[in-house]
Parts: structure tokens; C-alpha cells; sequence
């Protein structure tokens, strides 16, 4: 390929999150950089105040890129929840700069409804669990997010590091809260996108990623049992989609 993959994690997580997958990504994309950012109040960048609207969150990740990028090149956005907004807008806004979209598991205010965005049933129970840098808490989130045993048990060691490394304040909490409520789809990408969904996704219907698909014009790849964290429940899977979905694109 001739572009660069960029990965962009979802509210309240970081670039840690994905665990060794960009790795792996690298592996099976040897001509591409694989490049992950975090939104700002996460990860790396926990100090800073987490953006209110989507232009600050786009200058922030195109500028991680760029430090990292020895050569500017065109991008696949690869992007999960809250990050596939953001990539979506990225898009929007610099569309010279994207040569694709994978969005996963994600929703939009102005097309979904809010019970079907955020299973208010689960997240009332998440979000105490936010603060706590416990192995308890943390396996009682993944068992949220996750619907394969095995991914938890191997992801739960990273996530605990994770958690107590970069800590994420409360008022950076309420500060992404605020940004996810106000992104819309607001065009039709000028580059290749594709819908990746969970059906058995616990924390956001299936049904968004259906509904954002055709207003978007865009292809829906659906993973029959993965949890909402799908790059963590099926990795191999994922990457094979990927593989042969950016094959199709150039």
C-alpha cells in the first residue's frame, strides 16, 4: 500500500488499549506505517484537557501523525466508537488527507437513538469501575466490553498498567462525554469506507453501524459474537477483513 494506517481508540481509552495489534497490523501491512494517537486527556497525553468539539480533537491527531510520519503520506483511518466519529470529521475536514475509513462499532447523535448509542443499563455500572485501578474493577469492565474469556484474560494485565499509568480525571470523563453527544455525520466520505459492527456488542446496538452505513453510502462487515471491543475479542478476524478491504481500495 501506499498509505499509512492510523488507529484511533474510543472514549475514555488509549493507544495502550489496542494492545500488541498494531503490531500485528505491521506485520501483515509491511509497506505501511502503522500509527496510533490518543485523544488528548488520554493515554500520553492525560494532562492535557480533553477537547469539547471535533476540530480541536482532529488538529491534535493530525499532528501526533505528523511527528511520526517521516514522509507525509495519504491515510487508512481505523477507528473504534468515539474514534470513528473523530475519523469520520478528520475526513470531513481534510479529505485530501484520507485514502479510507474503518469505522467500528460506532453511532452518531443525529442518526441514532440515545438508548441505542449507550446501553445506559451497563454504563451506569461501568462508569464507577472508571476510577478504580483495581484487577476487580478492571476485570468487571472487560467482562463489559468483551465477550471472549480468553481476550479478557489476556488483555486484563496491559489494561491494569494502562489504567494506573494514565490516569483519567473526572472532569476529562465528563469533558469526552459532552463530545461524543454532539458528533453528527454531517456528508458522504469522498474515500472508500467501511461499517465494522458487533452484533452481540452490549454497549452500543449493531443497529447504528446499519443506519450510518446507508447514510453513508458505505459497505457493513459484521463479526457474528465479538463485544464492543472487537480489535480485542477477534484480532485475526479484523485483520483479515481489513486486509482484504484496503486490497479492494487501491
Amino acid at each position: 500500500m501506499t498509505a499509512d494506517i492510523v488507529l484511533i481508540r474510543g472514549i475514555f481509552r488509549n493507544q495502550a488499549h489496542w494492545l500488541d495489534w498494531p503490531e500485528r497490523l505491521a506485520a501483515r501491512f509491511p509497506g505501511s506505517q502503522v500509527i496510533c494517537v490518543d485523544l488528548p486527556g488520554n493515554g500520553r497525553l492525560n494532562h492535557l484537557a480533553s477537547p469539547l468539539n471535533s476540530y480541536s480533537a482532529c488538529q491534535s491527531f493530525r499532528i501526533q501523525v505528523r511527528l511520526q510520519q517521516p514522509k507525509p503520506r495519504p491515510l487508512h483511518l481505523v477507528a473504534i466508537s468515539m474514534g470513528a466519529m473523530l475519523a469520520l470529521d478528520w475526513q470531513r475536514r481534510y479529505p485530501h488527507e484520507i485514502a479510507s475509513l474503518t469505522l467500528m462499532n460506532t453511532s452518531v447523535a443525529n442518526l441514532s437513538l440515545p438508548h441505542q448509542r449507550l446501553n445506559w443499563t451497563i454504563w451506569w455500572r461501568l462508569l464507577p469501575l472508571l476510577w478504580s485501578g483495581t484487577e476487580a474493577s478492571e476485570r468487571r469492565i472487560l467482562a463489559l466490553t468483551s465477550n471472549a474469556q480468553s481476550a479478557r484474560e489476556r488483555a486484563l494485565a496491559g489494561f491494569i498498567d494502562a489504567k494506573r499509568r494514565y490516569p483519567l480525571t473526572g472532569i476529562n470523563m465528563l469533558r469526552q462525554v459532552v463530545l461524543a453527544s454532539k458528533l453528527r455525520a454531517l456528508h458522504t466520505p469522498h474515500c472508500p469506507c467501511l461499517l465494522v459492527s458487533s452484533e452481540q456488542d452490549r454497549l452500543v446496538s449493531a443497529r447504528c453501524s446499519e443506519v450510518l452505513a446507508k447514510f453513508l453510502g458505505a459497505s457493513v462487515c459484521r463479526h457474528p459474537w465479538a463485544g464492543h471491543d472487537l480489535p480485542l475479542d477477534a484480532p485475526t478476524w479484523l485483520e483479515q477483513r481489513l486486509e482484504i478491504w484496503l486490497a479492494e481500495t487501491t
